[in-house]
């Protein structure tokens, strides 16, 4: 568990959150949510990080509503529902109080030299059709992998070894993370070591 000490230094950096963007020959042009537009060029690159971020987290489990139960006599011993809650027909008192739920995404985060504040991708929230045009897959977590791919070649100084076993094995070597918070401070940290 990460104590708050660690969350200082990264939470005075937080990434600028990319909404799209597109691929050009010199560089990426990124429109960010608080709609600003940024050309960076390739040399301009500085470090990126990528990872896997699966959240985990409980909710309240609601009590199923009383309904009626109507009930056909088959025979002398053989009755069978034919509505409403078959907790209820059942007596069953022992409903879990708690519904786990998960969710993941991959993320990536692109520094520029002589800025503090990362460009962060987001499988679920940057829209990558823009940057891959005709490459574009169906989902948002296959559009960041390929984009990582593209920009690439332009990158090979810089990358951090998240991208190079990505690109090497596949996508089962991204790191995993269980928040958004770890992740950022471990893209925080390699960053201030590169």
């Amino acid at each position: 568990m990460l104590n708050e000490d660690q969350f200082s230094a990264p939470l005075a950096k937080i990434p600028k959150k990319v909404k799209q963007g597109s691929c050009l020959e010199t560089g990426l042009l990124i429109d960010t949510v608080l709609e600003e537009k940024i050309t960076v060029n390739w040399e301009d690159l500085d470090f990126f990080f990528l990872g896997k971020v699966e959240e985990r987290s409980n909710r309240p489990q609601e009590k199923p509503k009383e309904h009626k139960v109507d009930l056909i006599r088959l025979g002398a011993d053989m009755v069978i529902p034919l509505g409403g809650n078959v907790y209820d027909l059942l007596k069953k008192k022992d409903l879990p109080t708690q519904i786990q739920s998960a969710s993941s995404c991959y993320l990536f985060d692109l520094y520029v030299k002589g800025g503090t504040q990362p460009f962060r991708f987001d499988s679920s929230g940057t829209n990558f059709k823009a940057f891959l045009g005709e490459e574009a897959g169906y989902s948002g977590e296959i559009n960041l992998l390929n984009f990582v791919k593209k920009i690439s070649p332009h990158t090979l100084k810089i990358q951090d070894k998240s991208v190079v076993l990505f690109l090497e094995k596949g996508k089962n070597f991204i790191p995993i993370f269980h928040s958004r918070d770890e992740f950022s401070w471990a893209s925080f940290k390699k960053r201030k070591k590169e």
